[in-house]
């Protein structure tokens, strides 16, 4: 488990997309367990296993229609946690294990859609999956406390509207989607040892790393392996780090950007039986965790790197672009 959430973590933390992952490490059977429940599946509930079974036959069509791709037959009918195990052993041979892969990816992308047309039939506010997710998050937080894991300090909310526009205005794009961290949970570590396990429980319980936005996750603090991806991904597949023009160069921060999965009850929201059986019960939130230790955020907020000096760049920015 340890060597899979390194690699896991080394990957969103270059910003590469589960999408363009050659194949999986290996999970063990709790590992597996833990992937589902963190993507939102209940697997105590049988109608949960259901829905992955329809999202893999919705993935073999979509493949055999749309890609020209011919499945193994036994696939069609294996269960999803079945899948993850033959898309991450060697010994299935290579065409084997590229189906296992290529399907998981579908149902990936499928659920994606899912979640998000259930979200509008729902018709659940952003404020409401907000303090569902600070919820989940605090209680995540208070296990990790019990474990010796020592949080100085977490937080989290949606951003303001002034912040909001102020971010907008700094953006080529003026599109609200392309607002990031509308919602973002800030937590301090005791040091950066306590920092990497954190993230690691991350992935494992809140933020799944399929879940991680290729690209969006910028890691100024935390040193990674050179050959932390070797193997895993294509050269072509690691992208440039994004790059905020008004923090300072020495600004130092983890921040991983991604969708969340949170289970709802569709019907106590009047979703009809026909959507939640096409849909399922689980939508998505957008956030921004940021990660740091004590004493890189002392340093943070020492001169140009300080939070106050960053929001007076802002301005000043904004200011230039309207011509003020």
């Amino acid at each position: 488990m340890r060597r899979q959430l390194e690699a896991e973590v080394a990957s969103l933390l270059q910003g590469v997309s589960p999408i363009d992952w050659s194949r999986l490490r290996h999970f063990s059977d709790e590992g597996i367990a833990d992937l589902l429940t963190s993507n939102g599946f209940n697997l105590q509930n049988e109608e949960d296993w259901d829905h992955l079974d329809r999202l893999r036959d919705r993935g073999v069509s979509y493949m055999n229609r749309a890609l020209d791709m011919v499945v193994d037959s036994d696939l069609f009918e294996m269960p999803v946690d079945g899948l993850i195990h033959v898309a991450a052993r060697r010994k299935e041979g290579q065409q084997r294990r590229k189906q296992a892969c290529v399907l998981l990816k579908v149902m990936h992308l499928i659920q994606r859609l899912d979640a998000r047309s259930l979200r509008f039939a729902a018709r659940v506010s952003d404020a409401e999956l907000t303090t569902h997710l600070l919820g989940k998050v605090g209680s995540w937080v208070d296990g990790l406390r019990r474990q010796g894991l020592v949080i100085v300090e977490w937080g989290g909310g949606h951003k303001r509207p002034d912040a909001m526009v102020t971010k907008l205005l700094l953006k080529t794009s003026s599109q609200v989607g392309n607002v990031h961290d509308q919602v973002r949970v800030r937590l301090v570590t005791e040091d950066q040892t306590t920092l990497v396990a954190v993230i690691e429980e991350l992935v494992r319980h809140i933020l799944p790393f399929n879940m991680i936005l290729a690209g969006e996750s910028v890691n100024t603090l935390m040193d990674v392996e050179a050959d932390a991806l070797k193997g895993l991904v294509p050269d072509f597949a690691i992208p440039e780090r994004p790059y905020n023009p008004q923090s300072s160069g020495d600004y130092r921060i983890v921040n991983l950007v991604g969708d969340v999965p949170l289970a709802i009850d569709p019907t106590s929201y009047g979703v009809p039986k026909s959507q939640q059986e096409r849909h399922g019960c689980i939508v998505h939130l957008r956030c921004e965790f940021q990660f740091v230790d004590v004493a890189t955020a002392q340093d943070n907020e020492r001169g140009e790197q300080g939070h106050s000096a960053y929001k007076k760049r802002q301005i000043e920015v904004v200011r230039r672009r309207l011509g003020l």
